[in-house]
This record gives C-alpha cells, structure tokens and sequence, in this order.
C-alpha cells in the first residue's frame, strides 16, 4: 500500500465494524487464517 508521505496522520476506518481512529503511519491487523481485515485509510 502507498500512503501519501507528507501527512503527519491518517484517518483508518475498519470497514467491518466502522470503528474509527488516527494513526502516524503504523497500522497492525491480527486475524485467524481464514478472516480478513479490511481498513480504509487516507491522509487527515
């Protein structure tokens, strides 16, 4: 994935659940072999 490198955070939806946070750039995701994650992610 290619993020804009001049944003100093970026706004992450889990298309899932809807649940919404910032990050600076890290983003982590632990899932059972057969499930997904889904995130939609952008510059603030």
């Amino acid at each position: 994935m290619h993020l804009p490198e001049d944003a100093d955070s970026y706004a992450v939806t889990d298309v899932w659940s809807g649940e919404e946070w910032t990050t600076d750039g890290s983003l982590e995701a632990t899932v059972d072999s057969h499930d997904v994650a889904f995130f939609r992610v952008g510059p603030v």
